[in-house]
């Protein structure tokens, strides 16, 4: 059995719409259990429910502690994504609403978490390496662990494998604890925001993610992305958000596919 867990609102219907189709047509006949922690109308739930294993509202009282920044991207919903009490097996896969799967992988499972980040150079130049500095201060002041140099690992939750009673009773706790104590908190939504904080400061072993996922930011034509398991579109440029053809080739054909072509159909 492979449990996936999804989250959208109904700013996402259409991704989730061909995120739920590409985990179909590339696990065909194989046991999969989609959960759904979701802020969808009765309308949009309607469209998709007939291929969820089950479905919960978000809870958005329990992250009132949660205060993003002035122009940040992430939202309460953001935090749909930990709300995995309701997920029966012990571990299990987590998607953004923004990533298709684009072909079978195997599922395997770490005892804590796996990102697909890696060691952050502290040393950069990078916008946000202000914010990234106070995170390191703020770990290593409540004995977190910090690796060698300057360097510290990056928990990238877009794409993740987790263990449910993980993220209830050690990574939840340490996230609001990180939201409330952090230094200048809410600004550091815009950037790297309080997750990196929490795994330092649990000084949890993080599994490199092994699964091969492509990062859209721009056009890369000559791309072939029959190598990738996942297409995460990261950034505010969405395929969704574009006539066919009018985003960029080929990953936006890519998303088009799915949408267009799959056990639910096209809004």
């Amino acid at each position: 059995m492979k449990p996936i867990l999804l989250a959208a609102d109904d700013n996402y219907i259409k991704p989730l719409i061909a995120q739920i189709n590409s985990i179909y047509r590339n696990f065909n006949g194989e046991d999969i259990k989609i959960y759904l922690v979701h802020n969808l109308s009765d309308k949009n739930l309607h469209y998709i429910e007939g291929y969820i294993h089950a479905q919960e509202r978000f809870r958005s009282g329990e992250w009132e502690y949660v205060k993003p920044g002035q122009g940040s991207h992430v939202t309460k919903t953001d935090m749909a994504k930990y709300q995995v009490e309701s997920i029966k097996e012990p571990n299990f896969f987590y998607m953004d609403t923004d990533v298709v799967v684009n072909r079978n992988f195997a599922f395997e499972y770490p005892d804590t978490m796996t990102c697909d980040g890696g060691k952050e150079d502290l040393t950069s130049d990078k916008p946000y390496l202000e914010s990234m500095k106070l995170m390191v201060e703020f770990i290593k002041h409540n004995n977190g662990l910090i690796e060698e140099g300057e360097y510290f690992m990056l928990f990238a939750d877009g794409v993740y494998f987790g263990n449910r009673d993980w993220i209830v009773k050690a990574l939840r706790p340490v996230i609001k604890y990180c939201s409330l104590h952090l230094p200048q908190a809410e600004r550091h939504w815009t950037g790297m925001g309080f997750f990196q904080a929490a795994i330092g400061l649990l000084q949890r072993p993080i599994n490199l993610f092994k699964l091969k996922e492509f990062i859209f930011f721009r056009s890369e034509p000559n791309i072939n992305l029959d190598e990738y398991d996942l297409i995460h579109y990261i950034g505010g440029e969405k395929p969704w958000n574009y006539e066919q053809g009018k985003f960029p080739l080929p990953a936006g054909e890519v998303w088009w596919d799915y949408y267009l072509h799959g056990p639910i159909k096209p809004i």
